[in-house]
C-alpha cells in the first residue's frame, strides 16, 4: 500500500491536470463574447414623443397627441452557438396605446448573428392584413451591435424602407461606468415607393383649391442610439421622424406624422443593468489564467511527492 504521503501527492497531481484542462477548456465550452443571449429579459421597448403631432381623422389637420413606437423581440428557433431566429413586432400607436390609435404595424422574421448582430438570411416582412408577405435581403444591424466594435461607420436597418442606410459613431460616455458609444444615421426625404410597393404608398387628396390629385408617401427620419461598447446592448434609442403625401410634381405637401421620441430613463437603465450581466471574457480569462498557474503548480508538487524527492531529501539528511 502506498505511504499516505504518496498518496496526498497523487491527488494534487490529479487537481493539478484537472485545473489545467478546466482552464484549456474553458474557452471552449463558455462564452467569452457578449453574444445575443438565448433568452431577451427586455423584449419590449417603447419609445415614446407625448407630443408628437398626428394628422386628424378628417385629414385636413395636425393634432396633438401622444405616440410609442413600440418594438416586440421574441428569440425563436433555429437556435445555435452563433446563430438565433428572431421575431420582430413593430407597432406606432397613437392615444397611450389604445389599439384604435394603431398607426401602421408590421412583423419580421430572419434569423441573425447573435456574435456581429447581422442578419443571416432573407426577411420576412408582413404588414397588411390580406396581403403576402413580403421578403427582403438586407445585410445590416438591428438589434444589437458588435461587442468593442472598432468601426466608426456601419449599415443600420430602417423599418419604414425596409433597408438599410449608413450610421456612423459620432460620440462617446461613460455612464455608471461603462462606455457608451453614440450612433447617428439620417435618412433623407425620400419616396417610400421607390423602396418597395404597397397600397398605403400612394393616394389621393383634395387640395384647398378643391382638386383631386394623386400623392405619394414621403418619409424622412433621423435616430440617435446609445450603446454599450463592452457588448454591443442598445441602451437609449430617440427617433425623429416625418410622414407625409407630397403631390407628384412635389408642389403641396400634406404631413401625416410628426414624431421625436425616446425610451424612457427606466428603460434604459434597465437595459444597461442588463448589459452588465453579459459575460464578456474579462473575469473569464483572469478565473483561466489562476487556474492554469495553479494546476501547473499543483502537479510540480504533485510530481515531486510522487516520486519521493521529499523523502529522498530526509534520508539523506538523516544519514548524515
Amino acid at each position: 500500500m502506498l505511504p499516505k504521503s504518496r498518496l496526498v501527492s497523487v491527488f494534487v497531481l490529479g487537481l493539478g491536470i484537472a485545473m489545467i484542462t478546466a482552464a484549456v477548456l474553458g474557452g471552449a465550452f463558455v462564452h467569452r463574447d457578449a453574444r445575443l443571449p438565448a433568452a431577451q429579459e427586455i423584449a419590449t421597448l417603447a419609445i415614446v414623443d407625448p407630443a408628437a403631432e398626428v394628422a386628424s381623422a378628417a385629414g385636413e389637420e395636425l393634432v396633438t397627441k401622444p405616440v410609442t413606437m413600440q418594438r416586440h423581440l421574441t428569440i425563436a428557433d433555429p437556435f445555435a452557438a452563433d446563430q438565433a431566429g428572431v421575431r420582430i413586432g413593430y407597432a406606432w400607436v397613437a392615444d397611450d396605446g389604445d389599439p384604435a390609435g394603431l398607426i401602421d404595424a408590421s412583423i419580421w422574421g430572419y434569423r441573425i448573428n447573435r456574435i456581429t448582430g447581422l442578419q443571416i438570411s432573407p426577411t420576412v416582412v408582413s404588414s397588411l392584413p390580406g396581403m403576402p408577405p413580403a421578403k427582403v435581403e438586407l445585410h445590416g444591424l438591428t438589434i444589437k451591435f458588435p461587442a468593442d466594435i472598432e468601426q466608426t461607420t456601419v449599415q443600420y436597418v430602417d423599418p419604414t424602407l425596409r433597408a438599410t442606410f449608413p450610421m456612423n459613431r459620432t460620440d462617446a460616455f461613460t455612464r455608471d461606468g461603462r462606455d457608451i458609444d453614440v450612433w447617428t444615421q439620417t435618412i433623407p426625404d425620400s419616396i417610400v415607393g421607390e423602396f418597395y410597393a404597397s397600397p398605403t404608398n400612394t393616394g389621393q387628396v383634395t387640395t384647398a383649391a378643391g382638386v383631386t390629385r394623386p400623392v405619394l408617401k414621403h418619409y424622412a427620419a433621423k435616430r440617435e442610439l446609445h450603446v454599450d461598447h463592452r457588448t454591443g446592448i442598445i441602451i437609449a434609442q430617440r427617433e425623429q421622424v416625418q410622414l407625409s403625401y407630397v403631390t407628384v410634381d412635389g408642389e403641396e405637401r400634406f404631413p401625416t406624422l410628426r414624431f421625436d421620441g425616446i425610451n424612457s430613463d427606466q428603460s434604459q437603465q434597465e437595459l444597461l443593468d442588463f448589459a452588465a450581466t453579459l459575460p464578456t471574457g474579462a473575469g473569464l480569462l483572469a478565473i483561466r489564467i489562476l487556474l492554469a498557474a495553479g494546476g501547473a503548480l499543483a502537479v510540480i508538487l504533485g510530481l515531486i511527492g510522487v516520486f519521493g524527492l521529499f523523502g529522498r531529501k530526509q534520508a539523506t539528511r538523516n544519514l548524515h
